[in-house]
């Protein structure tokens, strides 16, 4: 006979044990790697539990969170302040302008005075820690609160600390008798101040729009002081025959001035002035070419000059000669009587100076 072997069916107390073995065995290993990172330094922060190496990590991710999060808020609520104050309070300075010449294709069909080709350079200094980027906007320029020109400034980066830009613009005269007034206090005075005036500046700090700031700047421009610093004279003079009469002697010469200034102008134009001695007029000189002066420097040009011989002023002219020929300096007035160049023919009448006529 065959006996058949029977299978052993668990029951269910066995299947509780078993499940019971399973969780204790778990729980066990649970704990002993518990105990393990515990060993290692791990620490229970941080998302989760982290070894040594990753709880740092985390720590220096969530600062560092945490710092540009306060930044860019204080950049954001304080930002437009801090902007304004640059615009406010940021020295400025004003290194050089070089005037080109007239651009007449900016002022085509428009009804302002003039359109000067300029380059300018300035320096800002900006005391805060935010670098300020300004889109396009306008300049409005004023003497004695009467506008007189307008500049349309390009984007501008102003990072923090000094920062220095050389922009070339157009200078728009939007008043050619208040533009003359500056001019001439330019020449006539040893400063003068503009006033700069910009609305509604818009731009970007960072990742925060700006928007509706103001430049209220008063800005101190160095003048000629009438030229009390630095005669001007005539100098290396050579009389010629061929142009004079019995009424008149003419010369061919060199005159020579300083300009102080922050200012270069390529193309003034022809200058004429009258040369006179006790309230006469006794002479007028012409500079050959378009006058053209380079800021702090001095300022050499041929020019034509004649006197008179007969009438009132017969006597200056033998002196004159007489001093010539025996070497000696004499000083006349030199008075502005215009120039070729419109734009600045109205404010060469300003110059009233005491000139040297130098025999060597």
């Amino acid at each position: 006979m065959v006996r058949r072997s029977r299978r052993h069916t668990p029951s269910k107390l066995d299947l509780e044990e078993q499940e019971l073995y399973k969780e204790r065995l778990a729980c066990r290993h649970q704990k002993l790697r518990a105990k393990a990172r515990a060993d290692s330094g791990g620490k229970r922060y941080c998302f989760g539990r982290l070894d040594k190496n990753g709880y740092r990590s985390c720590l220096l991710i969530s600062c560092t969170s945490i710092v540009a999060t306060v930044a860019l808020l204080l950049t954001f609520f304080f930002g437009p302040r801090l902007a304004q104050g640059l615009l406010d309070d940021g020295m400025v300075s004003v290194e050089s302008v070089a005037v080109n010449g007239t651009n007449i294709t900016t002022c085509a069909g428009s009804t302002v005075s003039a359109c000067l080709g300029a380059t300018i350079v300035f320096s800002v200094d900006n005391p805060t820690l935010l670098e300020v980027k300004l889109d396009e906007f306008t300049v409005n320029l004023y003497y004695n609160e009467a506008r007189f020109a307008s500049i349309r400034m390009p984007v501008m980066s102003l990072g923090s600390g000094h920062t220095s830009i050389n922009e070339t613009v157009f200078i728009v005269v939007t008043n050619k008798t208040a533009f003359t007034r500056f001019g001439s206090a330019i020449i006539t005075e040893p400063s003068s101040v503009v006033a700069v005036r910009a609305s509604d500046i818009g731009g970007r700090s960072w990742w925060v729009p700006l928007a509706g700031l103001e430049l209220k700047r008063d800005i101190q421009i160095e003048g000629f002081n009438n030229f009390r610093d630095y005669q001007p004279r005539i100098f290396d003079m050579q009389f010629v025959p061929a142009q004079s009469t019995i009424e008149q002697a003419v010369y061919l010469s060199k005159f020579k001035f300083f300009n102080p200034t922050n200012f270069t102008i390529w193309d003034m134009g022809r200058f004429l002035a009258s040369l006179n001695s006790n309230d006469e007029e006794v002479g007028a000189i012409l500079s050959v070419g378009s006058l053209g002066i380079k800021l702090r420097k001095n300022t050499e040009f041929a020019t034509a000059t004649w006197f008179t011989l007969g009438g009132a002023t017969a006597q200056f002219s033998k002196a004159l000669a007489k001093n010539l020929e025996d070497g000696k300096d004499m000083t006349v007035t030199l008075k502005g009587f215009g120039s070729t160049n419109p734009v600045w023919a109205d404010m060469m009448q300003s110059i009233n100076v005491p000139m040297l006529i130098a025999a060597r």
